[in-house]
């Protein structure tokens, strides 16, 4: 794999001055990572590179950054933190959005759904009954009885099966329950975050990974089409 400048920057006059031996940010993880040991000069400022352009340094291992999009991620933390009202007191049982299940297409054409998840609950919502992932594997099938993963604050990633890329101009349709209560607005019910992610292992913040929102405010379901990325 090729190695990502992770660079460290120490600012020189002009490099005219000797290079600072200070590393205070992930020093050690640079070390493991076959930090060059040196420092070169390069733009007026003195650079020290552990990884080469297309990786980065992840828990003092070299790790490539994908360029590709194989999953798609459900988040609803930033709606609920930002809620008037206490969504865990409204709906404690099912928190935020209920996603029952995730279709892709291309155009017309049923790609698939959800076939692997990983969905990590957020303490936000504690009594939240509704944290298996696997409800929102393959096609709609909830009730109110069950068959769908309420959000409450956490993130669902899942993919299409091994090796299904998540093109530009392909659909993508989150089934969610929620539309709000009787007689509210279209767009008043539990919101939620798409994201297309590089893999199903893939975290919002993860260096490693690409990560691209594409709609802040899913209301019930919603479809969004992947834009050139």
């Amino acid at each position: 794999m090729r190695a990502l400048a992770v660079v460290m920057m120490v600012w020189g006059a002009a490099c005219d001055a000797e290079p600072s031996a200070s590393r205070d940010r992930c020093a050690a993880a640079e070390a493991r990572c076959g930090a060059l040991g040196r420092e070169v000069c390069s733009d007026g400022q003195w650079v020290e590179a552990a990884c080469e352009s297309d990786s980065v340094c992840v828990e003092g291992m070299c790790k490539g950054v994908g360029r590709d999009f194989f999953a798609v991620m459900l988040d609803d933390s930033v709606q609920l933190a930002a809620s008037a009202t206490d969504p865990c007191v409204q709906s404690a049982a099912s928190p935020g959005a209920d996603i029952d299940a995730v279709a892709l297409y291309d155009g017309g054409t049923l790609i698939g759904y959800l076939e692997h998840v990983r969905f990590a609950p957020s303490a936000l919502c504690p009594d939240n009954q509704f944290v298996d992932g696997d409800q929102a594997v393959g096609a709609p099938d909830a009730s109110a009885a069950g068959g769908f993963v309420a959000l409450g604050g956490g993130t669902l990633v899942g993919d299409f099966g091994a090796g299904v890329q998540i093109h530009e101009g392909y659909t993508i349709e989150v089934l969610a329950r929620d539309e709000g209560p009787p007689g509210c607005a279209l767009d008043c019910g539990p919101a939620y975050s798409i994201y297309v992610t590089s893999a199903l292992d893939c975290t919002r913040t993860r260096p490693d990974c690409r990560t691209v929102l594409l709609a802040d405010r899913g209301v019930g379901p919603t479809e969004v089409v992947v834009p050139a990325l």
